[in-house]
């Protein structure tokens, strides 16, 4: 995995729209010739994208898993393809979710 698809997948899903007229041209530069080819001020501007924290899960009862796990690169890109709502939960946020899901 790469950031690079990492930060396809964000702007598939907006994420760079609120954030004014310079990230999303950024992420888009990063995509066509690679993160490691912006220079530092541009990877500054994407660094706060390429990482997220778990959303935590909620049990039947409506008690809130507030999971304090950070994702990224992989992790994070998986958390979003895996989500049907766009929001990324770890794989154990997931299991507990799945778990509930079958009782």
């Amino acid at each position: 995995m790469s950031k690079e698809a990492l930060l396809d997948h964000l702007i598939g899903l907006g994420k760079f729209q609120k954030k004014g007229a310079v990230a999303p041209r950024v992420a888009q530069l990063a995509v066509s010739k690679g993160f490691d080819n912006l220079n530092p001020v541009q990877q500054g501007i994407l660094e706060p994208f390429l990482s997220e924290k778990c959303a935590g899960s909620t049990d039947p009862k409506g008690n809130y898993t507030n999971c304090t796990k950070i994702l990224s690169d992989e992790e994070l890109l998986n958390a979003y393809e895996e989500s049907m709502d766009n929001i990324p939960v770890c794989e154990s946020c997931s299991s507990q979710e799945a778990f509930y899901a079958l009782s």
